[in-house]
């Protein structure tokens, strides 16, 4: 089954609902506008779950030629398959807060502190810790590297360390011979 937005399954289940299975208009419900509706039908058709059918009504045409034949989108049976092929097409609404929270939010209160308390002390774990341990060596590292270590864009790894000033962790920017390089600051 092809990977789907929750936009396109919107917009297959409302073309199932409908006699023609005509994909327009658009559900109501959907908040895009005219340039983000046009890439998600583009998509639904790269991926072969809509077509272009001709036809002669004047309502949900999708596009016109140059003669003047106009093209209504309609699901296939090939989308339609893909609905009916597992729960992960079916349409949920996320719940308000889950059970879990609930008991984390009730047992925090219970106890009369935060519960996320702490959690900005934690040591960091994962590509995080990659990344902490290059800026504690005494030269610090410059971002290039900081990049090729995590494999991440300079902006993520930017952002990363300010997930790590937020955590009372204090770096250091030095600019040395044109290269920005980053470190922990030392006591």
């Amino acid at each position: 089954m092809p990977k789907l937005t929750d936009t396109q399954l919107v917009i297959l289940n409302a073309a199932v609902g409908r006699d023609s299975k005509a994909v327009l208009p658009l559900p109501k419900s959907l908040k895009v506008n005219k340039g983000a509706a046009t890439s998600v039908l583009n998509a639904l058709l790269t991926k072969g779950l809509i077509e272009e059918q001709p036809t002669k009504l004047r309502a949900g045409v999708w596009r016109q030629d140059q003669i003047g034949q106009r093209y209504l989108l309609t699901i296939t049976d090939t989308g339609m398959a893909t609905l009916d092929s597992g729960p992960a097409s079916t349409i949920k609404k996320p719940p308000a807060a889950s059970a879990k929270n609930r008991t984390q939010t009730q047992r925090g209160t219970e106890q009369g502190k935060p519960v996320n308390e702490g959690a900005a002390n934690k040591r960091p774990t994962g590509k995080l810790a990659t990344i902490l341990g290059l800026l504690q060596r005494s030269k610090g590292a410059p971002l290039v590297e900081l990049e090729k270590a995590t494999g991440w864009q300079p902006h993520s790894v930017r952002a990363a360390m300010t997930g790590l000033r937020k955590r009372d962790i204090v770096i250091q920017r030095e600019k040395q011979n044109g290269v920005t390089r980053y470190r922990v600051a030392t006591a």
